[in-house]
């Protein structure tokens, strides 16, 4: 038997349910979110060049494709960043 001792785990775990559901991922739903909050809260306005400009720094990433081999940065690199 699932015990689940916090209702956030609760609604994380249905959550990640629904998105299955739906084939969205973890990651589009966040971006998603994060736009949604972005259009929605008007003193995010002044921090919209900031994001445009990591938005760009993604897509660019994501246009780059696979690396070969294995990847050469750590999780922990990308809380430095």
């Amino acid at each position: 038997m699932l015990v689940i001792a916090d209702s956030s785990a609760l609604i994380a775990i249905a959550t990640c349910q629904v998105l299955e559901s739906l084939g969205i991922s973890e990651a589009e739903y966040i971006r998603q979110a994060i736009d949604l909050q972005m259009r929605q809260n008007s003193s995010s306005r002044r921090n919209l060049f900031a994001w445009e400009e990591e938005r760009a720094y993604i897509e660019a990433l994501i246009a780059l494709g696979p690396v070969a081999g294995e990847r050469t940065w750590t999780r922990e690199n990308l809380y430095e960043r």
